[in-house]
């Protein structure tokens, strides 16, 4: 996908801000931004806290607000007037901000590359609005979510954070929630026991040709157990995690559509109460 590759590039932009004990900037380079010219820059202060900062100039039709203006907590930006409708963009960002700032860059320039700053930007904050809203994070959201780190917390034991993460292919846009060696494993979750599940995506118990596939379907309770922002944090505190695997972990927490600094505390309980797979075969195939 266009926005997961952009997404990735600014990532991978930070890092290599992040990697210079001096402040530098850095023209980002994608297909996406090639008119734009994007300048990035990492600032730090006496505090050494870090300001992430991006800069760009933008051509409008009429005349813009030049204030300072709030787009997140931690996230906003100014233009500054030039001659003839000409502007100077800054994107600024708290250090704590920098996946957050990334998933808004990402989705602003693809929406600038057609549309006029101000229609980028409403239509950007419209979409992250919804995104990062608690109604995004519904019932099934949730539920399923569970499950997956649930398995996601088998493999930790068993190969560590690195292996495991990439065996996570559901938030990389995988048709499989889980690919290790010869085999896929897609992951269900319901509250029904016996277990009634959802397949959107009738694709993904397609057998495969040369592949193992298996159904692992959780069986949970809600109102007892941990929510999902205690069920990340038990994840990292239980299994020791460097910063690099980290931030792979964090990052593909924002793709599946997590946000812990904007989640409310009124989230499911949740408890895994079994878990058991099946390997999908002709023969059991209805």
């Amino acid at each position: 996908m266009l926005f997961d590759q952009l997404f990735d590039r600014i990532l991978d932009e930070w890092n290599y801000l992040q990697s210079h004990d001096e402040d530098i900037s850095k023209i980002a380079f994608h297909e996406v931004l090639e008119e734009v010219k994007p300048i990035f820059t990492i600032l730090s202060n006496n505090e050494n806290l870090e300001k992430y900062h991006v800069h760009f100039s933008i051509k409008e039709k009429r005349e813009l607000e030049t204030e300072y203006k709030k787009l997140s907590v931690g996230i906003q930006y100014q233009l500054k007037a030039q001659k003839d409708n000409h502007y100077e963009c800054t994107f600024i960002a708290a250090s704590d901000k920098r996946l957050q700032f990334s998933f808004f860059l990402a989705y602003f320039f693809i929406e600038f590359k057609e549309r006029s700053f101000d229609s980028a930007l409403k239509k950007t904050l419209n979409y992250l609005k919804k995104q990062w809203s608690l109604s995004n994070l519904n019932e099934h959201f949730q539920l399923g979510l569970f499950g997956e780190l649930h398995i996601l917390e088998i493999f930790i034991k068993n190969f560590g954070w690195e292996k495991s993460l990439d065996f996570w292919k559901g938030p990389d846009s995988g048709l499989h929630d889980f690919e290790i060696d010869n085999s896929l494993i897609e992951v269900k979750t319901t509250l029904t026991d016996p277990p009634i599940v959802k397949i959107v995506k009738p694709e993904q118990l397609f057998k495969p040709e040369s592949r193992k596939l298996f159904l692992n379907v959780c069986i949970v309770s809600k109102g007892i157990g941990l929510n999902i922002v205690e069920f990340v944090n038990e994840l990292t505190k239980n299994y020791p995690i460097d910063d690099i695997m980290l931030s792979v972990f964090e990052d593909k927490l924002t793709k599946i559509g997590y946000f812990n600094h904007l989640l409310s505390p009124d989230l499911l309980k949740v408890k895994v109460e079994s878990s058991d797979y099946v390997e999908i075969s002709d023969s059991n195939m209805t």
